[in-house]
């Protein structure tokens, strides 16, 4: 079954046509909402902006459709229209809401496209505190928090897809990944440590996160062209949901970076290869486990070896890395922060060549 951002997603909502051609009893037949509830809808939330005929009939297109559509089922699964409707915004954040076509009003839980051209140095602390929890919200949070554990450790993957639900609809994405998902995994991967839970509830918690993000994470316009930044895993390291949710941050604050996310267990030859095809700007790499950073750091070597043309940025981090046995070249750098505080560097690093990367804390 489709995820919501495969329902309706940009690239998803950019197939359908923006022509006015359908009446108000043409939608109701095809979405099954009634007239007078899509009418509520648009005057209430303006999720929709009809274009008035010669008769003043309103007329819709093929997208409005389709987001109506898609609010409907979403109430139907349990979501209230309000959550639904933040949801809607939280998935697809930079369309407008604008006379004669369907789109949704970017909220401020985003950063602007003309902001994301070049941030100031003090950026990274900046958007950090760009999505403090709102009052209230922390003691939600830790509970939605406590549900979506329990349901990943009897296995219920209706119940955490739910709480996954109501988590999007009620909060920025940002916030539902850095302070509900990333703890919950902590907590998983804790546990698992210990011993008190089984590698099967591991393994079940991890690929329904990761099928989340990634849908997230696709769901995200590729620019044609501009700098292009690589990311992905060091050689031999399957721990993948960080450096999936660094390429996520990335391509949805900077929509005019090419964002490339490459997956696990990056194989160093075909790395090679591709920087020497692409010459991508930057490549961010990550070691969860300390038995990696061998691998990473004899990747690091590789590229240094490169002809300075052909060089990128590596942007290297991960728990399991020592920032000391990396190679002590310019072209070279360590990251400590988290991936929401760690984007403008990179950013900064593409738009403004090596320097004003910021500073290196713990990634």
């Amino acid at each position: 079954m489709a995820s919501r951002s495969e329902r309706l997603g940009r690239a998803a909502l950019e197939h359908y046509s923006t022509v006015p051609l359908f009446n108000t009893k043409a939608v109701v037949r095809q979405t099954g909402v009634p007239a007078p509830t899509l009418r509520a809808w648009e005057r209430r939330y303006g999720i929709l902006s009809p274009h008035r005929g010669e008769n003043d009939y309103r007329l819709y297109s093929e997208r409005d459709i389709a987001i109506v559509r898609w609010l409907r089922e979403e109430v139907e699964s349990g979501l209230t229209i309000s959550q639904a409707i933040a949801l809607l915004r939280t998935l697809i954040p930079s369309y407008a809401a604008v006379q004669g076509q369907s789109a949704l009003q970017e909220t401020d839980d985003t950063i602007q496209p003309e902001q994301s051209k070049l941030l100031p140095p003090n950026a990274p602390d900046a958007l950090a505190s760009q999505h403090p929890p709102a009052p209230g919200n922390g003691h939600l949070l830790a509970s939605l928090e406590h549900e979506l554990f329990t349901a990943f450790t009897r296995l219920n993957e209706p119940a955490a897809q739910h709480l996954l639900g109501q988590a999007f609809a009620r909060f920025p994405l940002e916030q539902v990944i850095t302070r509900l998902i990333e703890p919950v995994l902590r907590h998983i991967g804790e546990r698992w440590e210990a011993g008190h839970l089984s590698i099967t509830i591991e393994h079940f918690s991890t690929a329904i996160l990761r099928a989340q993000l990634e849908t997230l994470y696709r769901a995200e316009r590729v620019p044609a062209s501009g700098p292009v930044v690589l990311v992905g895993c060091a050689p031999g390291e399957y721990h993948e949901l960080g450096s999936l949710v660094l390429a996520l941050f990335l391509r949805r604050h900077y929509p005019n970076l090419r964002v490339l996310y490459l997956g696990q267990n990056i194989n160093p030859l075909d790395l090679v290869e591709v920087v020497q095809t692409l010459r991508p700007a930057v490549v961010c790499l990550s070691a969860a486990l300390a038995e990696r950073q061998a691998s990473l750091v004899d990747l690091a070597r590789r590229l240094l070896t490169l002809p300075a043309m052909q060089r990128p940025m590596l942007v290297c981090g991960g728990q399991g890395l020592d920032p000391e046995a990396l190679p002590k070249e310019p072209s070279t750098l360590y990251l400590k922060q988290n991936a929401l505080d760690a984007i403008p560097s990179i950013a900064q690093i593409c738009l403004n060549g090596q320097q004003g990367a910021g500073p290196t804390t713990r990634h």
